[in-house]
């Protein structure tokens, strides 16, 4: 067996841990939600996972891909002479600034991102304290990912999960969802400490000198970053407080159910893709060998995913009651068809790698408004109907997506 195939294996071995024991958490929590603070509860504390989503791209300011890109591609001597310093600096000021504005205008967020949720101004408050150690230990995160220190990476991933879960849960449990909702995002200062402390000797001798060419590099990525987080964040929430306005809180709750659990599978895919095809593609580019990385892709990333999916739709009837309860049936119908639409996701994520490593900045925005603008568009259409129209629009937003990035990457300028 070859360097390159050992390589995979064991990557594809790590994350397969970091998987289970997400989808286990995903699935632990969503049970506890669902059982401990209903339906309400679960539309709470899915907001909350939007608005950490866009917590991540605040701290950042978006840069997690190019500060990945730019690690794997600058030569090592460079790094602590200048490509570090300038990341850290870069991060540090950006996510200072965020907290500072967050904190200034944190009523009208709490009310935007909560509604009527009692609690929202202080879990804005939290967040907005937060974001400078989020966006340290997320640049740390994205060094290691662009070093291929991909061993390192799902092992801090191991340890938040698995901590952070207990925590959450047994707030749950023995407390309220209050705490519940204070324990996730403490899991941000759990990924700070857990971080830093791995990091050991790598960046004792950083130059914190600032290079603005690196700078500029680094800010075109995180433009990316900003509309591939937002967007999704922000229709999610959109469609999540319509649906209760307009439909009842019941059929939003079912939604949020089929939608949770169909994108936690998804994102475990595209961590992967992430983790090991992403500097794969950004290789390739330079090689022009492209099309061996997409078989490769096919074979090793999307049919598993593909086959997983196929089973999680067939088992719906049964899998939804046991991971909620026998009163989510709306989402059994909408369950299936929502991991449609993330099955076509996960090709349209190979090819929007592709355009990032290709640097066409403007096709992955463009691919990402004509996505979302679909189906904010189809369900602004269909969404009163309450039916399965809404999982329906977002299998065509993601055909529309992968159709966009497809082309665009076939035909680079």
């Amino acid at each position: 067996m070859n360097s390159k195939n050992q390589g995979i294996l064991k990557v594809g071995f790590l994350h397969l841990v970091f998987i289970g024991l997400r989808f286990l958490s995903s699935v632990l929590l969503n049970k506890l939600v669902a059982v401990f603070a209903g339906q309400q509860g679960l539309l709470v504390f899915g907001n909350l996972r939007n608005v950490l989503s866009l917590a991540e791209v605040a701290s950042t300011g978006g840069m997690q891909s190019g500060i990945l890109t730019l690690t794997a591609s600058t030569p090592k001597n460079e790094h602590s002479k200048f490509l570090f310093g300038t990341i850290f600096s870069s991060i540090a000021v950006i996510s200072l600034v965020l907290s500072v504005v967050v904190m200034i205008f944190h009523a009208t967020l709490a009310t935007w991102f909560f509604g009527s949720y009692s609690n929202g101004s202080t879990l804005v408050v939290l967040l907005a304290l937060l974001l400078p150690l989020n966006g340290i230990s997320l640049a740390i995160i994205n060094i290691y990912n662009g070093l291929q220190l991909y061993s390192k990476v799902l092992m801090l991933n191991v340890y938040v999960t698995i901590i952070s879960t207990f925590c959450i849960a047994a707030a749950l449990i023995y407390y309220d969802l209050e705490y519940a909702l204070y324990a996730t995002i403490a899991a941000i200062v759990l990924q700070f400490v857990l971080t830093v402390f791995n990091a050991n000797r790598l960046f004792l001798d950083v130059n914190f000198r600032f290079h603005s060419e690196t700078a500029l590099k680094i800010v075109q990525f995180g433009l990316t970053g900003v509309v591939s987080t937002v967007l999704p964040a922000v229709s999610f929430l959109y469609i999540r407080n319509e649906l209760v306005s307009t439909t009842s809180t019941d059929f939003a709750a079912n939604w949020e159910a089929a939608y949770r659990l169909s994108s936690q599978v998804a994102l475990v895919f595209i961590g992967f893709v992430s983790l090991y095809f992403f500097p794969k593609i950004s290789e390739s580019i330079a090689l022009k060998s492209t099309n061996a990385v997409f078989v490769r892709f096919l074979k090793i990333g999307f049919l598993p995913f593909f086959v997983g999916a196929l089973i999680l739709a067939i088992s719906s009837s049964f899998l939804i009651p046991a991971l909620y309860s026998a009163d989510y049936l709306v989402a059994q119908s909408l369950f299936p068809i929502q991991l449609l639409g993330d099955v076509f996701r996960a090709l349209a994520v190979f090819f929007g790698f592709v355009l990032l490593a290709q640097h066409q900045w403007k096709s992955f925005i463009l691919c990402e408004f004509v996505s979302y603008a679909t189906l904010l568009l189809g369900f602004y259409l269909f969404h009163e109907s309450a039916t399965t129209a809404v999982a329906w629009i977002y299998v065509l937003s993601n055909i529309v997506y992968l159709a966009v990035a497809f082309f665009a990457s076939k035909f680079k300028r």
